[in-house]
């Protein structure tokens, strides 16, 4: 009777054990292709949550994937930092390992997107434009040629959602050291320094929520019963 119950806690650490080294290859080769596929300079961090995994894939279904992603290129942007869970990602290993998935159905996505506001500034198209944390707020600046002087336009500026579809910075408090603070170039300042970057997230995301931070913009949001392409947007 000992020796049967000590093959059976053998067995299940062996099964226990090939879970999880199931797990890890599977992972190490999803990563693999998500950096081939969305163009990355390095592999994201890949992690399949939740046990047994091969029972997740057997199924094809996986009740949490969760990716981590440096320098994005989405839209008109082309650094950011995403963390998203895929939750019921439908697919068979084989596709997922091969890297022929042409159409991942997911029943959510949830996650967030962190914007530099470097990248924000090379987003907004306008040449010279330099944003940063200021205190407790944000302000953009742009060389501008005013009087036939080179000059700096500086504001204060409030970055806000638009329908969860773009992030649109309005500025305020327009300043022109060393020139004529005139009307004309405060208006001609704040239009300038006042644009909007649609949004095209990859995984589907839908931003519903920005915070400022030191670093850059917080988005966090989500998206439902969604159909992924391999390079992990959106599907028509």
């Amino acid at each position: 009777m000992r020796k049967l119950a000590v093959a059976v806690i053998i067995l299940a650490v062996l099964a226990v054990a090939a879970d999880r080294i199931g797990a890890a290859v599977g992972q190490h080769e999803l990563a693999a292709q998500l950096k081939s596929k969305m163009d990355l300079s390095e592999e994201p961090a890949v992690t399949v949550h939740h046990i047994p995994f091969l029972t997740q894939v057997i199924r094809g279904k996986y009740s949490d994937i969760e990716v981590d992603a440096k320098g994005v290129e989405s839209g008109r942007f082309h650094d950011l930092n995403l963390s998203v869970n895929l939750h019921g990602a439908k697919a068979p290993l084989g596709d997922l390992l091969s890297g022929s998935i042409d159409n991942l159905p997911v029943d959510t996505v949830g996650g967030e997107v962190m914007v530099t506001y470097d990248d924000l500034a090379r987003a907004s198209g306008v040449p010279g434009m330099t944003i940063k944390r200021s205190g407790d707020g944000v302000e953009a600046s742009v060389p501008e040629t005013i009087g036939g002087r080179q000059v700096t336009l500086s504001a204060v500026v409030t970055p806000t959602l638009v329908s969860g579809d773009a992030i649109r910075v309005r500025a305020s408090q327009v300043s022109i050291p060393g020139a004529a603070g005139s009307d004309v170039n405060l208006v001609n300042g704040k239009r300038t320094l006042t644009f909007t970057v649609p949004l095209d997230l990859r995984f589907g995301l839908k931003a519903t929520t920005l915070d400022v931070r030191d670093d850059g913009l917080r988005l966090a949001g989500a998206a439902h019963d969604v159909t992924l392409t391999s390079d992990m947007r959106t599907g028509s």
